[in-house]
């Protein structure tokens, strides 16, 4: 990788005005890449020659801003170094030679260096050289969204990402230069052409001839987000995943809040103090009497129906079934029920976040999601403590369905009504999970079930009701039976993938231009 950004740096071109791969207004600009390390080189080498920006303001975009630069000096030279300084320099900015409390800035290729590592617990804004590429590019000091704007997890390559081989399918430069600069960071071997010795092919849109190719190949088609998730975890996500399956997005390279949230935390805006207000006190005399005390509320206790769902699967089916035993005995000594069905549930016991018809469901409706520990520290008191410490919290299953569970209550809670209030959907035959689980999931997220394909009567009328933000009908169907849908697809219906509804009550938010089957 540093040999790349080296080779980078000594042939880098001129690049035009205006062509920024700032990922914060992708319709103003067309997105542009550089190999990662020669960015603030190449888009400025007219400044560099002596040939000054017209625009006073431009040059001076990065006042205020204190850089230093590491990581770089192992692999640039340090003419290219010098040429970075006084590029900064020119637009307003300063550059340190080593990291003090006056830095506002770090250039840095990864985060395993000490300096970036201080730099993010002291809250300086950590960067790498493609964000201040294009900053200078663009005029504009801006938050940074793509995956190249950060500083990597790793010092080389992704583990694994060595023995892949990547092409690309359905970019247009200067985007592609992007994605390419991408696969080339992770440490993957990148290909113009496609042939059957690509590990995966990373499209735009799933068309064209190494789309097709691919497909007829067994080779795995992936989206942007599937690359800029790789980057950002670490690690090689499994294709499989129907994220990666959702082509056309236009934020698909930028990275995902959860792996950024610490590179970002120095980027939030700080609260204002709050303004103080003068209040005019009156004074009270001594025989006033004390102020009478409303009574306190009477908070209604309301008796735990518990369910319990995904214990811990190393257990084996017959130790699970001895501590499912243990835990019924538990809840029902302390005054409270054990349910089965999840409408009836208000406490929903799990081990971990699960994509499961009985999970999902209680998203929707569970008062709480919590872990096991609540009923054994309840027992321990002798009664039912406070749900709040034991609300479940599941990182890594978490990050990999990309949600936050307690996000997702707190987006119930404040709802006047359930999220699939007044939708109908009809699921065909073949629909995985199959329609009894959707039946459940819709129902308790407030939705409605067709049973049969409505009269194209009623798909008029449905249609006329709905806008273009909530429709009142969708559809969710199996490529298999598309055929069916024929009635829908004459009278613009929304023919949707599962995920439709699935990724909704995960998140309690629904996004109707997402997961089309059918658009």
């Amino acid at each position: 990788a540093a040999a790349a950004s080296a080779a980078s740096a000594a042939t880098a071109a001129t690049v035009s005005k205006g062509e920024s791969s700032h990922g914060a207004s992708p319709t103003a600009q067309p997105i542009r890449g550089d190999r990662v390390a020669a960015g603030v080189a190449a888009s400025h080498s007219a400044t560099a020659s002596g040939a000054q920006p017209s625009d006073d303001k431009r040059d001076q975009v990065l006042s205020g801003t204190v850089f230093v630069f590491t990581d770089y000096q192992h692999s640039m030279d340090p003419t290219t170094l010098s040429h970075w300084k006084q590029i900064v320099e020119q637009n307003g900015g300063k550059v340190q030679l080593h990291y003090s409390a006056l830095c506002t800035h770090v250039l840095a290729m990864n985060q395993l260096g000490e300096t970036c590592k201080q730099a993010l617990q002291d809250g300086k804004k950590v960067v790498a050289a493609h964000w201040l590429n294009d900053v200078l590019d663009c005029g504009k000091v801006f938050v940074p969204s793509l995956v190249l704007h950060f500083p990597t997890a790793f010092r080389d390559s992704v583990p694994g990402c060595s023995k892949l081989t990547m092409t690309l399918s359905g970019y247009c430069p200067p985007q592609r230069l992007v994605v390419r600069d991408m696969v080339q960071l992770s440490g993957a071997t990148y290909t113009n052409t496609l042939c059957r010795q690509n590990s995966h092919v990373i499209c735009k849109k799933p068309e064209g001839a190494k789309y097709d190719r691919a497909i007829a190949w067994g080779i795995p088609v992936v989206n942007g987000r599937w690359l800029a998730d790789l980057i950002m975890c670490n690690e090689v996500p499994d294709v499989s995943l129907s994220r990666y399956a959702v082509f056309g997005r236009e934020d698909e390279l930028n990275a995902q809040s959860h792996y950024s949230k610490a590179l970002l935390a120095s980027w939030a805006p700080k609260p204002k103090p709050k303004e103080l207000k003068v209040m005019m006190v009156r004074t009270k005399s001594l025989s006033s009497p004390p102020p009478v005390e409303p009574p306190a509320k009477r908070v209604k206790i309301v008796t735990p129906r518990v369910m319990f769902t995904t214990l811990p699967v190393a257990l084996g089916k017959q130790l699970k079934q001895v501590l499912i035993c243990t835990l019924v005995v538990d809840v029902r000594k302390l005054g409270g029920e054990v349910v089965t069905e999840v409408t009836a549930c208000t406490h929903l016991v799990a081990q971990r976040v699960a994509r499961t018809i009985k999970f999902m469901s209680a998203v929707s409706v569970a008062r709480f999601i919590l872990n096991a520990q609540w009923i054994q520290d309840s027992v321990a008191a002798g009664k039912f403590v406070d749900e709040s410490k034991y609300m479940l919290h599941d990182e890594e299953g978490e990050n990999h369905m990309d949600f936050s569970l307690s996000a997702s209550l707190h987006r119930r809670s404040i709802r006047s009504r359930p999220l699939l209030h007044g939708l109908t959907v009809y699921c065909t035959p073949s629909v995985e999970p199959p329609v009894a689980g959707m039946r459940t999931v819709v129902e308790c997220a407030g939705g409605t079930i067709l049973g049969d394909i409505p009269s194209e009567e009623t798909i008029i009328v449905m249609k006329s009701q709905s806008h273009q933000e909530q429709p009142q009908l969708v559809v969710v169907a199996a490529v298999q039976d598309l055929k069916m849908c024929k009635p829908f697809i004459q009278h613009n219906i929304g023919i949707y993938t599962p995920e439709l509804v699935l990724e909704a009550v995960l998140t309690q938010e629904i996004d109707f231009s997402r997961n089309y089957l059918v658009q």
